[in-house]
């Protein structure tokens, strides 16, 4: 990496190093990025009287799914003994909700994906299963048995042999 060069160290893991992330130099040209979008500039004017998203094509992507595969991507929380928020399950209302809204203003509305079905056929558990396969390959720190790791023990304490405790997993 060269000195001087603008950059942002990263730390989200205990116990791991942190990730350096370099920024492109001032002196280099910025590559153009394809756009799949039109910026509001680039629309056609509106008619008088009609809605002001007409032909406005809109896709909602409420990403992560909830249940078991919240649990594995660490993506939920429990203030109450018993209960679950899962992020999933909160950007799919969200989502539920904006589209008849948006639809009611001219939009026509495309969902990335309408319940909390994955779209794979893996499993949170299989999934666990090739992880500790891949840290054992990686000569990791990976859980000492071949099997997966029980389900209230999130994937990112795999490779890092971390654990949490049953109150917050």
């Amino acid at each position: 990496m060269e000195a001087g060069r603008p950059s942002v160290i990263v730390d989200t893991t205990p116990g791991k190093l942190p990730v350096r992330i370099a920024f492109r130099p001032a002196t280099v040209e910025a590559k153009q990025v394809t756009h799949y979008w039109r910026a509001a500039k680039d629309l056609r004017p509106l008619e008088p009287g009609q809605p002001p998203l007409k032909g406005v094509h809109i896709a909602l992507d409420p990403g992560h799914i909830g249940g078991g595969y919240a649990r594995l991507e660490e993506r939920w929380l429990s203030m109450n003994p018993g209960e679950e928020i899962m992020e999933g399950r909160i950007v799919l209302q969200v989502a539920q909700l904006l589209k008849p809204r948006l639809e009611a203003l001219g939009a026509r509305v495309s969902m990335v994906r309408e319940s909390e079905t994955p779209l794979t056929k893996d499993t949170p558990d299989s999934l666990r299963m090739r992880l500790s396969k891949s840290c054992m390959r990686l000569a990791s720190p990976a859980p000492r048995t071949p099997t997966p790791p029980p389900a209230t023990r999130p994937a990112s304490s795999v490779c890092s042999g971390r654990r949490k405790s049953s109150s917050t997993a």
